[in-house]
C-alpha cells in the first residue's frame, strides 16, 4: 500500500497517524514535511512551498492544495516503483483530487481515501468555504466510476457522505495514542482544563461564558491565535488560568492532575474535535464536551463523560469519587480498545 499524507508536519496527529499505518515492508509513505525525515527506502517526502500555513485562511487552503498536489507529482514520478501497489489518500483535498482523477484515468489504480470530515463551516470566511465544499462534493460524485473505498471517523460523515457517493464507506473509530495515564485524586472542585491552540473556528466563546457563570475553574493551556484582548479580559476579570504558549507532554500531565475534566467547548459548527478528545482518554482524563453529533456517539456508547449543558451542570457538579473513578476506567477501557497500535489492523480489514 502507498500511504499518502500532505500535512505529515502539521500540529496535531498527522504524524502518529501516519506512522502506524506503515507496518509491512512493502508498504511506502509519501509526505509533504518541512522538518527532515528518517533516511528510509520506504518514505518519499519533499518540504512544503509554504511554510506557514496558519497565518490565515486563503494560506490555509493554499497550502492544503499545494501540498497535496506534490504528493501527487511524486506517486506519479515514482510510478514504476508503485506499480503493484494500491494507494490511500489519508486526507481528502478536493482539487487536488480531481487532477488524480484525471491522472488515474491512465493509471488506473485502485485507491482508498479516509474523509475526516463532510461538513460545511459557517463562520467568517464562509464563501471561501462554501466553494471549497461545493468542489468537494463535485468530486466525492466522480469518485463514483472509479475503483474506490472511503474511510470514515463518524457516523455522521458516512449518512452525509452516502447521499452521494454510492460505493463502499467504512467506519472506523478514531485512534487515540497509546495509554499514557495520569494517576491523581478527584479533586470535586469543578475544575475544567482547555488544551490546544485557542482559534476562531472552534467558537469556545458560549459554553466557556456558561461554565464561568456557573463557578467552574477553568485552565486555557495553548496558543492563542486571534483576539488576545478577549482572553485575557476573562483571565483578570473572572481569574482564568490562561497559559498563552504551546504546552509540552510533561505539563499537560501536571495540568491534568490539578483538574477533574477536560473541557471540549467547541462551537456548533465546528466538525473536527476528534485529537483533542482521544488525547483526553490517553491520559484517562474523563471529558465534558459540547453538544455535538461527534461527541454524542462516543459519550453514550463508552460513558467516557458528559455533555456540558444547562441541563447537565448539577449533575456535573453533584459527581462523585465512585462515579468519577468509573469514567476513568472507561477511559482506559477505550484506548485498549482503540489506539493506534491495533488500528492498523481494523484498516487492513478493508483493504
Amino acid at each position: 500500500m502507498i500511504f499518502i499524507q500532505p500535512y505529515m508536519s502539521w500540529e496535531g496527529h498527522y504524524k502518529i497517524y501516519s506512522e502506524s499505518l506503515l507496518k509491512n515492508k512493502s508498504d511506502f509513505l509519501i509526505c509533504i514535511s518541512d522538518k527532515i525525515l528518517p533516511k528510509k527506502k520506504n518514505i518519499i517526502f519533499k518540504k512544503p512551498i509554504i511554510k506557514k500555513y496558519d497565518k490565515n485562511i486563503f494560506l490555509f487552503i493554499l497550502s492544503r492544495i499545494t501540498n497535496s498536489l506534490i504528493c501527487i507529482y511524486l506517486l506519479c514520478f515514482n510510478f514504476r516503483k508503485f506499480k503493484k501497489h494500491n494507494i490511500h489518500f489519508l486526507e481528502y483535498e478536493p482539487f487536488s483530487m480531481f487532477v488524480f482523477l484525471l491522472v488515474n484515468m491512465f493509471l488506473r489504480k485502485k485507491f482508498y481515501i479516509t474523509i475526516h470530515s463532510s461538513n460545511l463551516i459557517k463562520n467568517k470566511h464562509s464563501t471561501l468555504f462554501l466553494i471549497q465544499r461545493m468542489f468537494f462534493y463535485i468530486v466525492l460524485f466522480l469518485l463514483n466510476f472509479f475503483k474506490t473505498k472511503i474511510i470514515v471517523h463518524k457516523n455522521e460523515d458516512k449518512q452525509r457522505l452516502k447521499k452521494i457517493y454510492k460505493r463502499s464507506i467504512y467506519t472506523l473509530d478514531y485512534p487515540s495514542p497509546k495509554l499514557n495515564f495520569v494517576k491523581k485524586k478527584f479533586l470535586s472542585n469543578n475544575s475544567l482544563l482547555i488544551i490546544g491552540q485557542i482559534r476562531d473556528d472552534k467558537n469556545f466563546e458560549e459554553l466557556i461564558n456558561l461554565a464561568i457563570k456557573n463557578n467552574f475553574k477553568i485552565t486555557i493551556a495553548g496558543k492563542i491565535m486571534y483576539n488576545k484582548k478577549y482572553w485575557y479580559s476573562l483571565k483578570y476579570k473572572h481569574g482564568i488560568n490562561l497559559i498563552n504558549k504551546y504546552i509540552k507532554i510533561e505539563k499537560i500531565k501536571s495540568l491534568i492532575k490539578k483538574n477533574d475534566f477536560i473541557f471540549l467547548p467547541y462551537g456548533k459548527n465546528y466538525s473536527g474535535s476528534a485529537g483533542p478528545l482521544k488525547d483526553s482518554l490517553s491520559y484517562g482524563q474523563p471529558v465534558l464536551c459540547a453538544n455535538l453529533v461527534q461527541f454524542k456517539e462516543i459519550l453514550r456508547n463508552y460513558k467516557i463523560g458528559y455533555i456540558f449543558n444547562k441541563k447537565n451542570l448539577l449533575k456535573i457538579k453533584k459527581i462523585k469519587k465512585n462515579e468519577y473513578q468509573k469514567l476513568q476506567n472507561n477511559c482506559v477501557n477505550y484506548v485498549v480498545q482503540n489506539n493506534f497500535d491495533n488500528f492498523h489492523k481494523k484498516l487492513k480489514k478493508i483493504y
